[in-house]
């Protein structure tokens, strides 16, 4: 699902008619700038606007100068997309730069072959909430616009989680019911976040997990108390108005949760479970990428 925080390019252009070579320079700025690189070799977005050229058998011509100055607001290694986001912007780029005109199906196949997986590129690309499913040939995708209305409260713990280590926490096998339990949650979702009046409880119940929040949880200490605050019968305090759901964010170490009103309480509420994290409110992006 695309939120309201931005990954940025602001792209200059020169021609010079006396170079062999095109000349390609990168600043950065926002959060977390001193971990992005501005060596093009390899700065993740634009060595994905090069993976774009080469499967289309293109080049960036030798006459070019090109300044990409980026500014990002995307958290770093938090579960909340910035790879995923600086692939999009590489590959969105590439086809603007060289007027290449290929299909978003297209331009999310080649997203999903450097992420790996469309699980966040399809949201970034698209904006909403993307469903994906992928074949050996390309990649399918399906977007339901979300109700203008909800909010996502990230609360942003002040460490990071590897994904390495939030891969190797994961169980080799999983349990038949399991594996039914989340599968029925993940299509009540998607079709209820069209109409968050109609569907609040469903979307609550939608959000719960049996697959990878259960074995990650020691990754993340004050996320099982986080969880719990919502979906324990055992809870001894009244969730804040206005809270739908709660969830991790990708593998965290971000937790997301989805709500209709009180925001800020609610972001108070679930930062106190993370000593030092912060807390911010995103609107649901339902347009994706954008050139302007």
């Amino acid at each position: 699902m695309a939120l309201s925080i931005y990954l940025t390019v602001r792209v200059k252009v020169t021609h010079s008619k006396e170079q062999s070579s095109p000349q390609i320079q990168i600043s950065a700025s926002g959060l977390g700038k001193e971990k992005i690189s501005v060596d093009p070799l390899k700065n993740l977005i634009w060595t994905s606007a090069l993976f774009l050229l080469e499967k289309e058998n293109n080049h960036v011509p030798a006459n070019l100068n090109i300044h990409l100055d980026i500014h990002n607001e995307i958290p770093l290694a938090r579960g909340l997309g910035s790879s995923g986001a600086a692939v999009v912007c590489g590959i969105v780029l590439a086809n603007r730069l060289l007027n290449l005109n290929l299909s978003s199906t297209k331009l999310l196949k080649y997203c999903s072959l450097l992420e790996g997986h469309p699980d966040n590129v399809g949201g970034s690309l698209r904006g909403g909430c993307v469903a994906t499913c992928t074949t050996d040939a390309e990649v399918h995708a399906s977007q339901v616009e979300v109700d203008k209305s909800l909010r996502a409260v990230v609360v942003i713990p002040d460490f990071e989680v590897s994904t390495e280590k939030a891969r190797h926490a994961l169980p080799p096998t999983y349990s038949r019911s399991d594996v039914v339990y989340n599968l029925q949650r993940v299509t009540s979702l998607a079709l209820n976040l069209k109409d968050v009046k109609k569907g609040r409880e469903k979307i609550a119940e939608a959000m719960k997990d049996k697959i990878h929040q259960p074995h990650r949880s020691h990754l993340i200490p004050g996320l099982s108390q986080c969880l719990d605050l919502l979906y324990s019968p055992q809870s001894k305090t009244q969730p804040p108005h206005g809270l739908i759901g709660i969830a991790l964010s990708g593998s965290g170490s971000t937790v997301c949760a989805l709500a209709d009103g009180n925001f800020e309480e609610i972001g108070r509420t679930l930062s106190s479970f993370f000593p030092n994290s912060q807390f911010s409110v995103l609107s649901i992006d339902n347009t994706g990428a954008q050139v302007l």
